[in-house]
């Protein structure tokens, strides 16, 4: 069972050489619960993977109990082990009402009693009707090293001494005391990293006349090696420009302090008012900036106020000589005073310490009301201006600091920026990694607060601003951003949900996105460096959006929701704001008889977008010829039957495609898509037929060695081997198969053969390509070929998931020359053909402009050459059918084909050619008109063919 403790308690201390943090009990072996049984145990239930590792249970309710508390206990004892890395050991640090229907719970990770830094549980509990059922669960934590988390060879001041006496860290002047914590890398998911006993601590270089330098360091309580610099100024790299006594904000608007944007008075909440000086006898002021001090007596006493005094931010002023803003007056008890802050020959530096001071505030108050009065942000947090420098702003995790007016930019103390300053002290409170998360969730706060998709306006002195989330389109991944770029990845998001809740709530559009937004930061585990959004975000969305924990039914914002994150590359298998089409037969046949009727079906649904009723459509043409269409006859609600007839040989294929008329759920334009569609709907894709006769010529089951050979290959591992498969698996996912694809028989081609419990990237592709050529087939003189194969490909997990293909080539002169036929790949975890699993692709040589010949070959070249992970590879039930077309003699005269020719074949012709069908185009010249009755009256009159 999990150890459930309130909170971490202690500091673990190893001061001494030799102390080795050996598993614990906890560690033992026993019976444990994997995400297949989860799964299996809970239909419906949804699973997403980390680095092939379970990291998050999502989309129906799971175990129930009398309390949130409880169910969330139970979930962990009988679960915990799903995640993949045995049973933890964890430290409850947090729980959070969300909207009265949620309660999330946060637990910290510890490892023989010590905590493991960056990691987090988060369990949340649905709240309604009396009931409380586990919805969410998602894990960030570290399995616990086989060897243990190592040995302190260290103390905790030769720690400290190893960093202090480098060369780039000996300017620094003001260290921390060492702690002893277990370190699994900076909270992202690049990779998973072993756990180990580390010393942290921060050495600090105040600003004084450059940058302020301050840097938490990792270093390794073994080896005294510095496993990491971890930078805690966290600057936003933007410029614009800061009003006048207290420069206006108004929503959709909030730009820098310059002369198009004068300041104007305002009452000032969050200020402390002292009656003499005394704090003992003092009032914070209200949002309107209102104050009553319960006092006794008549006399006239002084009242004051300073910027540098607020209820949760402090302002410190940097430049030397500059007072900061404070105000005092002589009040007589029952006659309102007024005391005045940043009078009219106010400066940029009392402009700045106003808005910095006013705006920190707002955004702690802006949080906490959306967070049921969550208390996690109730501290003083400094707020420092005129730090030297220009051009800039960051937070250190202990201040938020701006810079004043200097080369191309405004003072940076104002709304927008002082927000997403403040928005990364909410991310260093919330547990959660900096990186392009921080940088995203700063830009949210900012959006969300002031209204304003366009973060940092006027900050430049030439009206530009910082960042433009609604327009930039940043999409995940985004490889290689650096983090502020990554940042937009989220904005982006949030920036649709503003645009398409305007358009379904109107005048509570920003109020419902607010409350969405916030409430998911209470329960978010993070980006994934640099991502600031991750397919995780979506399933914490959707949860926290959720109203009866079964996102299969949907969520009252699904759609919108939904389509946002597709805007930025986001797509959850299983989920989509699309129309949906089923059809028999499910993919195109590669080939039919000629002049023989295709039967056709058709099923649409959709949940954001549906089809209307009765507006299916077949569409087809013959060869080159023009293109025909006809509705659909209606078998049932949104399913439809329709068949068309194939053409003759000369016209060498048939093309056909589908389309329905669509509208939004709750009403709205119509829009016409289509099946299959090239750019999501909107422009048919057509399915291509070839027309011909069959004979089947060559198959191979691998069952003997038919002549096909290896090579050339670059790869270290992995090579094509045929051989009986052992099967792999990494994360619950099917890597490698564990058998053949044949109904009889056992053996097929794989890349690379393992050993018996062996690991699982043993024998994976690593390094380079793997080639498997086979024997040269021979179809001269046939028309077309057809070849069809079973394949099996997976490249999803590992470190670099998702990077790697898997390419078929065909040639007609003996491998002088290849043409490429298909590449598998690189795809995503919705893809079918990348995720393991037998696979069945028909293809036809005419389609890849080839013409049969006596020298065919088949290349199939599998690799792993981008990043280092797992990939596999495997090949089985090759056939190649050569084709040839002769037409059927025609019988027009029987045209409802029951065997005889009589008054009924005139109705069914009739009826076929007034709804312009084309079995009614007799005499095959391509159209349905005139010349069509009359070959049919000869025939018929005459009494037969």
């Amino acid at each position: 069972m999990s150890k459930l403790k309130r909170a971490v308690t202690g500091v673990f201390v190893a001061e001494i050489f030799g102390i080795v943090a050996a598993a614990g009990t906890a560690h033992a072996a026993e019976v444990q619960t994997t995400a297949a049984d989860l799964l299996a145990r809970y239909p419906g239930l949804h699973q997403l993977d980390a680095q092939g590792r379970p990291q998050v249970f999502f989309g129906m309710p799971m175990n129930e109990g009398a309390t949130a508390e409880q169910a969330a206990t139970d979930w962990l004892a009988q679960n915990d082990t799903a995640f993949g890395i045995g049973k933890l050991d964890l430290s409850l640090v947090r729980v959070d009402n969300i909207e009265n229907r949620f309660t999330a719970f946060t637990y910290q990770q510890t490892l023989d009693g010590i905590p493991l830094e960056f990691s987090m549980v988060k369990i949340i509990v649905l709240d309604a009707n009396d009931t409380h059922k586990v919805v969410f669960a998602s894990a960030k934590a570290g399995q616990y090293p086989s060897a243990g988390l190592g040995t302190v060879n260290l103390t905790a001041e030769e720690a400290r001494a190893v960093v202090s006496a480098m060369d780039e860290h000996k300017n620094l002047l003001v260290w921390s005391a060492p702690e002893m914590i277990a370190y699994m890398g900076e909270g992202d998911l690049t990779q998973w990293i072993k756990p180990r006993l580390v010393w942290r601590f921060t050495g600090e270089l105040p600003s004084i006349t450059g940058e302020p330098i301050k840097k938490t360091f990792i270093v390794d309580a073994s080896n005294g090696q510095l496993m990491y610099a971890r930078n805690e100024i966290l600057n936003i790299d933007v410029t614009g420009q800061v009003r006048g006594r207290a420069t206006p904000t108004p929503l959709g608007n909030a730009a820098a302090d310059w002369s198009g944007n004068a300041p104007a008075d305002r009452g000032i909440p969050g200020i402390r008012v002292r009656i003499n000086g005394s704090n003992t006898n003092s009032v914070y002021t209200d949002a309107n900036g209102n104050f009553t001090i319960p006092w006794t007596g008549i006399a006239p006493v002084t009242v004051d106020c300073s910027v540098a005094d607020g209820r949760w931010v402090a302002v410190q002023e940097q430049l030397a000589g500059q007072a900061l803003d404070t105000a005092s007056a002589s009040a007589t008890p029952g006659t309102p005073v007024t005391l005045n802050l940043n009078p009219a020959t106010s400066t940029q530096y009392t402009n700045a310490q106003l808005n910095a001071f006013l705006a920190q505030n707002a955004t702690h108050d802006f949080w906490t009301s959306y967070s049921n009065g969550s208390t996690i942000l109730n501290a003083v947090l400094p707020a420092k201006t005129t730090v030297s420098g220009t051009c800039n702003a960051f937070y250190d995790g202990t201040s938020t600091n701006f810079y004043p007016v200097g080369g191309s930019c405004n003072n940076t103390a104002f709304s927008s920026v002082v927000s997403h300053e403040y928005g990364h002290h909410i991310v260093n409170r919330l547990g959660l990694a900096q990186n392009g998360f921080g940088e995203g969730f700063g830009d949210l706060m900012s959006i969300l607060e002031w209204d304003d998709v366009i973060v940092g306006r006027y900050f430049f002195t030439n009206g530009g601003a910082v960042r433009y989330p609604d327009t930039d389109n940043v999409r995940y991944p985004c490889t290689g951003c650096e983090v502020h770029t990554a940042g937009e990845v989220i904005g982006g998001i949030v920036t649709n949900l503003r645009h398409s809740f305007a358009t379904k709530y109107n005048a509570t559009a920003l109020e419902n996105l607010r409350q969405l937004v916030i409430s998911w930061s209470r329960v978010t585990v993070g980006g994934s460096n640099p991502d600031s959004a991750t397919p995780t975000t979506e399933t914490e969305f959707l949860t926290v959006n959720d109203t009866d924990g079964n996102i299969n039914n949907g969520t009252p914002d699904l759609c919108e929701i939904v389509a946002a994150f597709g805007a930025h590359g986001i797509a959850l298998s299983g989920l989509s704001s699309s129309v949906t089409f089923v059809t028999t037969p499910a993919t195109a046949p590669a080939v039919v008889a000629p002049s023989v009727s295709l039967p056709l079906t058709l099923s649409v649904s959709g949940t954001c977008r549906v089809p209307v009723l009765n507006t299916a459509r077949v569409y087809w043409k013959y060869g080159t010829g023009a293109i025909s269409s006809a509705p659909m006859t209606a078998a049932g609600t949104n399913a439809y039957s329709a068949s068309i007839t194939s053409p003759p040989c000369a016209a060498g294929s048939l093309q056909y495609y589908f389309s329905v008329n669509t509208q939004p759920a709750g009403g709205g334009a119509v829009t016409t898509v289509y099946f299959p569609s090239g750019d999501g709907g909107t422009t048919p894709a057509a399915n291509t037929v070839s027309i011909a006769s069959s004979s089947q010529a060559v198959s191979d089951d691998f069952e003997a060695d038919r002549g096909w050979t290896v090579g050339p290959n670059t790869a270290i591992s992995g090579i094509w081997t045929r051989v009986v498969p052992l099967g792999t698996t990494s994360g619950g996912q099917q890597v490698q198969p564990a058998s053949d694809h044949s109904a009889t028989g056992s053996l097929c081609f794989v890349t690379g053969q393992g050993s018996v419990g062996g690991a699982v990237g043993e024998q994976d592709i690593d390094g380079g390509f793997t080639t498997l050529i086979s024997p040269a087939y021979n179809f001269a003189g046939y028309s077309d070929v057809k070849v069809s194969y079973w394949r099996w490909f997976s490249n999803g997990a590992g470190a670099g998931p998702y990077e790697d293909t898997f390419t078929v080539s065909a040639s007609t002169n003996n491998g002088t020359t290849w043409t490429t036929a298909e590449v598998v790949g690189p795809g995503s975890a919705s893809d079918p053909n990348v995720n393991g699993g037998w696979v069945n692709s028909v293809w036809t040589l005419s389609s890849k402009g080839l013409t049969p010949s006596s020298q065919i070959k088949l290349r199939f070249v599998a690799q792993d050459a981008v990043n280092p992970s797992l990939v596999e590879a495997a090949l089985d039930d090759v056939s190649l059918t050569g084709l040839q077309c002769v037409d059927p003699t025609p019988c027009p005269a029987d045209f409802n084909q029951d065997g005889g020719v009589d008054g009924s074949d005139v109705a069914a012709f009739f009826q076929a050619w007034q709804n312009g069908e084309s079995s009614a185009d007799v005499n095959q010249d391509g159209g349905v008109d005139g010349g069509d009755v009359a070959t049919f009256f000869i025939a018929w009159q005459n009494g037969g063919c």
